[in-house]
């Protein structure tokens, strides 16, 4: 069995992503600086074929003229002290920093396209264009997410980078 005695218990994690996604996110951060890419990779996301839901018994596409839904990238592995099975995002095609720079027909489609999948996720939220947490900057978008497990405990080791997660009702931590 592994030592962790360096490992912080914390009993409320906040979100994280898993190794693997954040081991990825790093990567494409990295990548973007060397090349000096400034490009909006939300703008690059939105125009990607948007993806087929399952929400309840019916199935809802989001793949209207001004907006699309996508799977995360580099999706979360736990938000709000929960395991997270589904991390998607609401985006508007257009490069836009706030509602208030919607056309009125995009802003309809966005409230619409948020009220429907508000039904079949546990969470949806939209940070502001002012956000210090975004790596995205002034290219609004929602982030839809469906929950798992509790989690109970999270610990992190600075000395070999693994996170490791026990859940609610279970003996043994498992690598997040």
């Amino acid at each position: 069995m592994t030592e962790i005695i360096d490992r912080p218990r914390i009993l409320q994690p906040a979100m994280g992503r898993s190794e693997e996604s954040q081991a990825r996110y790093e990567a494409h951060m990295q990548q973007k600086r060397e090349t000096g890419d400034t490009s909006c990779d939300l703008c690059r996301v939105a125009i990607m074929p948007s993806l087929s839901n399952k929400i309840g018994s019916g199935v809802l596409e989001i793949a209207q003229k001004h907006i699309s839904l996508v799977e995360n990238r580099f999706p979360y592995a736990i938000f709000d002290g929960q395991e997270v099975l589904d991390h998607h995002m609401l985006i508007p095609k257009e490069h836009f920093g706030e509602f208030q720079d919607f056309s009125p027909e995009a802003y309809m489609e966005y409230m619409g396209s948020l009220a429907i999948i508000m039904q079949g996720y546990d969470l949806t939220f939209t940070r502001s264009p002012s956000s210090k947490g975004s790596s995205i900057k002034n290219h609004l978008h929602t982030h839809a997410m469906r929950f798992g497990r509790l989690i109970d405990e999270l610990s992190y080791s600075k000395n070999d980078g693994i996170s490791l997660v026990r859940y609610k009702g279970e003996d043994w931590l498992h690598p997040l």
